[in-house]
């Protein structure tokens, strides 16, 4: 059973209290969210009733369960055409969700609980026998669990570069494909779990659960860690990073954001019910989406997050072609934008240009990166707009 923790909220927490989380629950039958993943405009939710899709901002959610044979969704993800969802088993769909196949062959252990892809290798966390691997879209899975405790459960996996970090009772590194881990949680208190973990550049954050619990980051790839400032005994359950913010979601509807690589924190929880823990975080368009573990799907403006006023008025430019093979042209012409910004979905830059012109016109190479996603700021002085450009 895990061990629960009071919350407490220091005096560096500062609120927010003009700003309000919305519900985003229409169509959703199950209120218990596990996981939320965003892909173009579609939203895919994760729950103990099966996946619901939504493609109109959260407004509402359609079930798209067919040929799930469980439907207690701990989490999914994307890879190009490709959705897999991990429950009692995984699944499969190459349609959005219009159908499912069951993709089990060699798992030993159906309790999946986390997945991460890292090009045609597809790693799985389970529940009680560490990490599987496939590297033929789910055909065939292998054990690739040597080094971690033995029947441990994975509730969290990340990538940075080559390496690849698995939350469980510590957290641990394999450098090489997961044929070998090794603990890598020097600096971690003991008797804990890793619950969650984010990756933005040379910064890597573990949630810690348990007693001394709190937020850690590692600078250098999982050697030691230190405590940032969300301390305390405070149970985070997860973490996302959203452009250069870092979202951590607690006990009693609590969303910390912070700015500053986890020094110090923001409370940003007006409107949420009190009575959930925050499971999830997406960001699709200009809003921020969490998922609860007893009250369904929130929402709120990215611009009220960052304290940011996301510019509408800034209409004179354009990325063609979008979605692209990786090759786009940027045009601007107004002279309202000094700088860009282009992230991935971990929220590493990977491209950042300055702009001192009154009209732009750029061509931007991202074709070395993999499909999928990127997430674009457009900075007019102290406004942003938010684009996507979608790689495939």
């Amino acid at each position: 059973m895990e061990k629960i923790i009071f919350l407490t909220i220091f005096a560096l927490y500062t609120s927010i209290a003009s700003a309000q989380w919305t519900s985003a629950n229409n169509g959703l039958t199950s209120s218990i969210i596990r996981s939320l993943v965003v892909d173009g405009s579609n939203i895919f939710a994760g729950t103990v009733g099966g996946v619901f899709l939504s493609n109109n901002n959260g407004n509402s959610w359609n079930a798209i369960n067919n040929g799930l044979t469980s439907t207690n969704v701990y989490t999914i993800a994307i890879s190009g055409s490709n959705m897999f969802a991990g429950a009692a088993g995984m699944f499969l769909t190459t349609n959005n969700g219009s159908s499912w196949t069951a993709i089990n062959n060699g798992l030993t252990d159906y309790g999946i609980r986390s997945i991460v892809i890292n090009g045609p290798n597809i790693f799985v966390g389970t529940a009680s026998s560490g990490v599987f691997l496939s590297n033929n879209n789910g055909g065939l899975w292998t054990a690739v669990s040597n080094g971690l405790p033995a029947s441990s459960h994975i509730y969290s996996l990340a990538l940075s570069g080559s390496s690849i970090f698995a939350g469980t009772s510590s957290v641990y590194l394999s450098s090489n494909n997961g044929s070998g881990w090794g603990n890598s949680g020097t600096g971690l208190p003991t008797s804990t779990t890793a619950q969650s973990l984010a990756i933005s550049g040379s910064n890597i954050f573990a949630s810690i659960v348990g007693t001394g619990g709190g937020v850690f980051k590692s600078i250098n790839n999982g050697a030691t860690w230190t405590m940032t400032g969300l301390s305390g005994g405070t149970n985070v359950y997860s973490l996302a990073i959203i452009g250069t913010y870092l979202f951590a979601g607690s006990l009693y509807g609590t969303v910390l954001v912070s700015s500053t690589n986890g020094s110090t924190w923001t409370l940003m929880n007006d409107g949420l019910p009190t009575n959930t823990v925050i499971t999830s975080f997406a960001i699709c368009g200009t809003d921020v989406f969490a998922g609860t573990s007893s009250s369904g799907v929130w929402k709120r403006p990215l611009s009220e997050i960052t304290g940011i006023e996301e510019n509408n008025n800034i209409t004179d430019f354009m990325f063609y072609p979008n979605p692209s093979n990786g090759k786009f042209t940027f045009l601007e012409n107004s002279g309202n934008i000094n700088s860009i910004e282009i992230c991935n979905m971990l929220g590493e830059i990977i491209h950042n240009i300055s702009y001192s012109n009154q009209q732009i016109s750029h061509e931007i190479d991202l074709s070395s990166y993999p499909k999928g996603i990127y997430l674009v700021k457009l900075y007019d002085g102290e406004r942003i707009h938010l684009e996507k450009l979608v790689i495939q």
